[in-house]
């Protein structure tokens, strides 16, 4: 990942943004991470991801599922996959991938679903 850090979206306006650059620039992709401040396995999840940073080669954008409830449910939606959290969720080439949850949210998981994309 060439900007290191996960960086957080909040609003429904802002994940349309990343969503429409993402088409428009097919071969990027991206992760969203919906995360739960209240949760330990969702803080564990994401102290993962932080630690691994390195590792992952797309940029990740957090979603807090409690304080962003709309942006959370509207990526469900908009998915397809069913919510949990913690989850990483792929957006790859305009399309929803797949997504890991809770435990298995980490680096070589992330690139496992990535490389089944490509």
């Amino acid at each position: 990942m060439s900007d290191k850090g996960i960086k957080s979206i909040s609003s429904i306006q802002e994940l349309n943004v990343l969503l429409e650059a993402e088409n428009k620039n097919p071969s990027d992709g991206l992760f969203l991470f919906k995360h739960s401040h209240r949760c330990f396995i969702s803080i564990s999840a994401k102290r993962r991801l932080q630690s691994e940073l390195d590792q992952i080669r797309l940029p990740i954008y957090e979603v807090n599922v409690i304080e962003s409830r709309d942006v959370s449910n509207a990526i469900a939606e908009l998915s397809g996959i069913q919510h949990e959290s913690p989850q990483l969720l792929l957006y790859l080439g305009g399309k929803w991938i797949g997504a890991i949850s809770h435990a298995r949210v980490d680096a070589q998981n992330a690139q496992h679903i990535l490389d089944e994309a490509v």
